[in-house]
């Protein structure tokens, strides 16, 4: 890792212990390394923090401590980043393949953007794709030169989110 890295990738965990593992599993086998990787735990009370240190990623700070909830905790995790872009992969995210951050980091070697984002592919308990939710529609109230400038930089850095709750499906997807 250099001084600055590509990359700094924040998890926020609390409690994590049942979701964290893919999250750690995607991070490990990325085969771009010029990234920190940031643990910011809530002080939890289970195996959270164990199972990240056991997971032995290069790079890695864990800092388990009380906070006030999670925009504090992300907080803390922007203000430890060296990166030049901030990653939030919370635990149960995962980047979804092994030269995920090495694709963004060519494309933003082109591109130099300023903001980078990606589709998040909705998916079960189990892990299979049940909606994918783009940020771009999101927007489509913006005019196209506006889209075109902010949304069209770079696409293709995907995160998978495990549903805890039920959500319209409709509403995220669309």
């Amino acid at each position: 890792m250099s001084v600055n890295p590509v990359f700094s990738i924040i998890t926020i965990t609390f409690n994590a212990e049942s979701t964290v593992r893919p999250t750690l599993e995607s991070i490990k086998k990325q085969t771009f390394t010029d990234f920190e990787y940031l643990v910011i735990d809530g002080n939890s009370s289970d195996n959270t923090v164990s199972i990240v240190n056991d997971a032995h990623i290069p790079c890695t700070t864990v800092i388990s401590e009380p906070d006030k909830g999670l925009y504090d905790a992300m907080n803390k995790g922007i203000k430890l980043a060296k990166g030049q872009y901030l990653i939030f992969l919370n635990a149960g995210d995962a980047l979804h393949e092994a030269d995920t951050l090495k694709y963004v980091s060519d494309a933003i070697k082109k591109n130099n953007p300023d903001i980078v984002y990606g589709q998040t592919i909705i998916v079960n308990s189990e892990r299979v794709k049940i909606a994918t939710f783009d940020i771009k529609k999101q927007y489509s109230w913006l005019n196209q030169e506006d889209t075109d400038r902010y949304f069209d930089i770079l696409i293709g850095a995907y995160l998978l989110n495990p549903l805890k709750n039920d959500y319209d499906l409709e509403t995220i997807a669309s």
